[in-house]
């Protein structure tokens, strides 16, 4: 533990995980690290090189209630054989680990407390969990960084060490928006995870969407394996929404808009383009995609920079 402490030994892993997250965020392309005296080299030199130096070692955090973390995982492993296949990171190779929580506090920091007990993981990436809480700290008090993680409470939004690659749980907010601005509604109801990110949703809503004149509403938990959401989605109507956000798991949510509807609720739903796409509201929401409106992390709009972009009946 001593050498993951030691001043040098963090500035080793920053500088190493800075040039493997270059090549992460460039997909397929391999590429040279900063050190390199020629100041680095494109993607041509070293396409028909192949890995053969010793290997960048990363671990990745995955909670089975995290941001499809069947995705996150395996478009990293698709990422890291990509850019192995195509000569590595000057020469060498990626190791990716993933450590799953079983949404288990405890087990979250164990996964932390692994990763840095190994000199040779140089960071953390793609993280999707729901225990910042419990990793963060662990990964700040050594010195490794957390690159392109999902962000879901204060711990990811506030951490030093954590390199964000996307909203997160801001994505919910950006929903509430979307129900006042472009759907005219005040009263927000939010059905969430009943886990502890899952409950920060309420406040980081509520002070986003208060001053354009919205509440909360609804504010209703639900178990990670819940087989039923019929009593939630009746107590979210009782609080009489005129739009509901999505903070739930994306099976979570296609069974909570079936439960809604099939109890007669037609309230507007804003769910987010990258739990629901049009071809899963098709196939999996047929005769309960009305009233369904998407609201993207990123608007591609040349025209309209500062509108979420949307579709009615997905």
């Amino acid at each position: 533990m001593a050498t993951v402490n030691n001043l040098p030994a963090r500035r080793l892993r920053a500088c190493a995980a800075a040039a493997i997250a270059v090549a992460l965020s460039v997909g397929a392309a391999a590429c040279s690290s900063s050190a390199t005296s020629s100041g680095g080299s494109s993607a041509a030199d070293t396409k028909s090189s192949t890995a053969t130096k010793s290997p960048y070692q990363l671990m990745t955090i995955q909670d089975a209630a995290g941001s499809n973390p069947q995705y996150v995982a395996a478009g990293s492993q698709a990422a890291t054989s990509a850019i192995n296949a195509a000569g590595g990171v000057d020469g060498h190779p990626i190791q990716l680990s993933t450590c799953q929580t079983n949404n288990n506090p405890d087990t979250a920091a164990q996964c932390a407390r692994s990763a840095v007990a190994n000199p040779k993981v140089l960071a953390l990436v793609d993280n999707s969990s729901s225990y910042s809480a419990q990793i963060d700290p662990i990964l700040a008090s050594a010195g490794v960084p957390l690159i392109g993680g999902i962000p879901f409470s204060n711990g990811d939004f506030a951490s030093k060490i954590a390199f964000n690659s996307n909203p997160g749980a801001l994505g919910t907010p950006a929903e509430a928006i979307m129900v006042i601005k472009q759907l005219h509604g005040n009263a927000i109801g939010t059905p969430y995870v009943d886990l502890p990110a899952g409950a920060g949703i309420k406040p980081l809503l509520q002070a986003i969407a208060g001053p354009l004149g919205g509440k909360v509403v609804g504010f209703v938990p639900i178990q990670v394996n819940a087989a039923d959401v019929t009593p939630q989605a009746a107590a979210v109507a009782s609080a009489h929404p005129n739009g509901i956000v999505d903070a739930l798991l994306t099976p979570q949510m296609i069974e909570f808009i079936k439960a809604y509807r099939q109890q007669g609720g037609t309230t507007p739903f804003v769910v987010g383009t990258n739990e629901i796409s049009p071809q899963t509201a098709q196939s999996q929401l047929s005769g309960a995609n009305t009233n369904l409106y998407a609201a993207g992390w990123f608007d591609r709009s040349e025209e309209h920079t500062s509108e979420l972009q949307s579709h009615h009946d997905l």
